[in-house]
């Protein structure tokens, strides 16, 4: 299987305190994997770094071989939206938007044509089940429809790894 997602030695400190101590860790293509933990473990830190919303005090992290220490602040946020998809808890949806154009805004800032948006909508869409509200504006779905189409945003732009922040604290 291909690693997409490594550590080696990852530490992480606020101060003097240390909250991540040397955590070496593999994903690899397919995986589904899960950070559990008693509340103040570090495991919202943890998904922070992992996901460059934070930074890291120590080690190294890999996505897909590119070692992200050598990525400058441009580059990491490019890299970012190119090869990471993330479900927050709050969704994050704009609700002057439809949910079709909450989906499609990750293509639309990287500038997509509207025929290749389209085409990556469709299966993503079906597969989740919410053809029917991509019109709807998010005031006017469900909590699970939402939770749908904000798995949709996270995968419509084929990312290598989807970060869930659904249940971080």
């Amino acid at each position: 299987m291909k690693k997409v997602l490594q550590t080696k030695n990852l530490s992480k400190s606020y101060g003097k305190s240390q909250v991540l101590k040397n955590i070496d860790l593999t994903i690899t293509s397919g995986e589904f994997t899960a950070i559990m933990g008693p509340s103040g473990s570090g495991k919202t830190t943890l998904m922070n770094v992992l996901s460059t919303i934070d930074k890291f005090s120590g080690g190294e992290v890999w996505l897909e071989e590119q070692a992200l220490l050598d990525l400058n602040k441009k580059a990491l946020r490019t890299f970012r939206q190119e090869r990471m998809g993330f479900i927050f808890q709050d969704y994050n949806f704009l609700d002057t938007l439809t949910i079709k154009e909450n989906i499609l805004l990750p293509l639309s800032l990287r500038k997509f044509s509207s025929d290749e948006m389209e085409r990556r909508l469709r299966p993503v869409i079906q597969a989740l089940n919410i053809e029917e509200i991509q019109d709807k504006y998010p005031t006017e779905v469900s909590v699970g429809q939402k939770q749908r189409a904000s798995s949709s945003r996270a995968i419509i732009t084929n990312p290598a790894i989807v970060f869930d922040l659904l249940f971080m604290n």
